[in-house]
């Protein structure tokens, strides 16, 4: 198949992708919901603010310490297996929590209990699905692949948002939970259709220990430059959005000088702005290098952050206000998203398939660590400056860590490294054998 003529078209004929893009899709819908849906629920459970951030944090510490971990766990597993087994045990554990509101005997400490649970299963679930893709499309198709994937959920993902309030306040919060549940049961089932290759390697490497599964992965990383410019750009990339993400009533309020409708026109701004980047990069990611993409989103995000207190300290029409937040954010989300497409599926292009579910897991694990280091030094900040000088520090800083990150990037010489060390490593276990 040639790569320029390459299209969605050639995705849709993929009816084994097209089965996991449904299962993402369904997904996607729950946890739309669910974003939503356990908010409320834990402010009736609890009516402080301070368990929504205790199990926000519960939340994400098995993405980030149990990840890797289950990543090596599952390399050389049954994945398809394995994500029926995490979309079931998530289902049920939310269904027992909406049972469990619905009988009146649910409390806070249960729900952080369960919580951990669904996140932990969520863990071993995420490497299992990086590794599926490779499996399920050709190299010339992950690029439209993964775009159609990630642009299908995200129109679903805001079709969610916008059903979950009427959900929850048409047919309560329990049945708003339980339908997130059932969601996650569809999901199981249409994995359960899917044709997937079994690894050819996979029962030759069955006896190797846990540990030394393990330590290939670590060492397959850090022996590969381009991979380990991956993860620490996967780094900055989550890192690069907390400020905007944590301080977005700060920043309507102080720095854009604005009401509640500026939050609504910033959200839904910077995803039109995603949901247009992931369609379009497929096709003019043959004609940027990485380098620019990893440029032009360091200048374009760095200046966005510079502009806001700008505007809003010289605009003082509100409508003018909104037309100009409106096309700076779509701009600004398609540049975020651009980035997100790019280290999604070059990373998927470079990694060696016997390797892709611990270095994804490596990949989301360093990512999300980034977030709560990053909102800690934000708290800190916020103590001793304005908002507006935070945002106007962090936009020249995005502008000097990703333009020199462009500039150390050498995409062709760093794959042949990579290429070089995965022969290297194979030759060596051959010799083994």
């Amino acid at each position: 198949m040639s790569e320029s003529k390459v299209g969605y078209k050639d995705v849709l004929k993929q009816k084994e992708y097209v089965k996991l893009i449904v299962a993402n899709v369904i997904n996607r819908f729950g946890d739309s919901i669910d974003s939503i849906a356990f908010e409320w629920l834990i402010y009736l459970l609890t009516g402080s603010a301070s368990w929504a951030a205790i199990i926000f944090g519960v939340n994400k510490i098995p993405t980030i310490f149990l990840q890797p971990i289950a990543g090596a766990a599952v390399e050389n597993k049954n994945k398809k297996a394995i994500m029926i087994a995490t979309d079931l045990i998530r289902g049920i554990c939310v269904a027992f929590i909406a049972i469990s509101y619905w009988k009146g005997v649910l409390t806070p400490w249960m729900l952080l209990g369960i919580t951990l649970v669904i996140s932990s299963a969520e863990a071993f679930r995420l490497p299992c699905s990086s590794a599926v893709v490779i499996k399920l499309l050709s190299k010339e198709t992950i690029d439209y692949g993964v775009s159609l994937n990630s642009s299908i959920s995200t129109v679903v993902e805001m079709a969610g948002l916008a059903l979950a309030g009427g959900l929850i306040a048409v047919f309560g919060i329990a049945t708003a939970i339980g339908v997130d549940a059932i969601t996650f049961f569809g999901s199981a089932l249409v994995i359960l259709t899917i044709n997937i290759k079994e690894d050819k390697k996979q029962n030759l490497e069955k006896e190797k220990s846990y540990i030394s599964v393990l330590k290939e992965g670590g060492k397959y990383v850090l022996s590969n430059k381009m991979i380990f410019r991956f993860i620490l750009l996967g780094i900055i990339a989550n890192a690069m959005f907390v400020p905007i993400n944590s301080l977005q009533a700060p920043m309507v309020s102080e720095v854009l000088n604005s009401g509640a409708i500026m939050l609504s026109v910033f959200s839904i701004a910077i995803t039109v702005g995603m949901l247009l980047s992931t369609v379009i990069y497929p096709i003019i990611s043959n004609k940027v290098s990485g380098r620019k993409i990893i440029a032009i989103v360091g200048i374009v995000f760095g200046i966005y952050h510079v502009a806001l207190p700008i505007i809003g300290s010289m605009i003082n029409q509100e409508l003018i206000k909104y037309v100009i937040v409106t096309v700076i954010s779509t701009i600004a989300g398609a540049v975020i998203g651009f980035l997100s497409a790019y280290i999604n599926v070059t990373f998927l292009k470079i990694v060696d398939e016997d390797y892709i579910a611990r270095t994804a897991a490596i990949l989301n694990s360093t990512g999300a660590a980034a977030i709560p280091v990053v909102s800690f030094l934000v708290s800190i900040f916020t103590a001793k400056v304005s908002t507006s000088m935070i945002f106007v520090g962090t936009g020249i800083v995005l502008m000097i860590v990703l333009i020199s990150m462009a500039i150390a990037f050498n995409e062709s010489e760093d794959s042949e490294t990579v290429k070089e060390v995965t022969i290297q490593e194979h030759e060596e276990e051959s010799e083994i054998a």
